[in-house]
């Protein structure tokens, strides 16, 4: 399997290392799930813990592979939309090369590239820079006027929901339309008018919102299981609507 192949080569070259999956279930182009996941665990890694991403991975899209440091651990992944939605801090640093400098498999680029850079970090033949002004093709188009839209990206053992939308920019689309009164729509049309701040501010078996210790807009409920109830899983809508009085 892909998985096994690539311990194995890292086994072989690295020894001795300590191997942790920690998300081999995403869908191939899952960025911002591969993101969600990266940004609540990074810190909680050994320092120089490197952490590979292998989500969207094409060389035919994408033409570098590129390595963060940040908070003492290093990242490895390639060049692609997931950046945008790494929480990255100013004083990362950051380091790329372009694919073509490698042979690899085109079917299985990763299994080449991921051990090349390992060895470079390794080695200390990373020259690391400044991070690089990161956009996102995708963001400008999920605020529409008054309608902030998202996705469900991730639903924990808790069956807490895990919106892809974050503080930031919930705050800036906030500001945009006047800082008005806004509704949080879901399936089945139901709706919440409130950002809380913990579960024991509502009632046992409601609903509620809150931004995460991660930044992203959760739904859940007080002492029951959201995602069944509210019918709501991985990849649904989840809207926001702003309104200026």
């Amino acid at each position: 399997s892909y998985l096994a192949a690539l311990r194995a080569v890292l086994l072989r070259q690295f020894l001795p290392v300590w191997l942790e999956n920690v998300a081999h279930h995403l869908s191939q182009g899952d960025v911002k799930h591969a993101a969600y996941l990266y940004n609540t665990t990074v810190r909680h890694y050994p320092e120089n813990t490197i952490h590979l991403i292998a989500v969207d991975c094409s060389t035919v899209k994408y033409s570098h592979i590129c390595v963060i440091r940040q908070h003492n651990q290093w990242l490895v992944t390639y060049k692609n939309e997931l950046l945008s939605h790494l929480n990255l801090s100013v004083d990362a640093q950051y380091a790329e090369w372009p694919v073509s400098e490698f042979s690899f498999h085109p079917a299985f680029s990763e299994l080449s590239l991921f051990p090349e850079i390992i060895g470079f970090i390794q080695r200390g033949d990373c020259s690391l820079g400044p991070l690089p002004e990161i956009t996102s093709s995708v963001m400008a188009e999920r605020l529409m006027g008054n309608i902030l839209r998202g996705k469900v990206m991730h639903v924990d053992a808790a069956e807490n929901i895990i919106s892809d939308i974050t503080l930031d920019e919930f705050t800036r689309a906030h500001e945009k339309n006047g800082m008005g009164k806004f509704l949080i729509l879901y399936r089945r049309k139901e709706k919440i008018t409130r950002i809380l701040n913990h579960y024991d501010e509502v009632q046992t078996g409601d609903s509620l919102a809150f931004f995460n210790a991660s930044g992203y807009l959760e739904i859940a409920q007080n002492m029951g299981n959201a995602s069944s109830l509210l019918g709501l899983k991985t990849g649904e809508t989840v809207i926001i609507e702003f309104h200026d009085k």
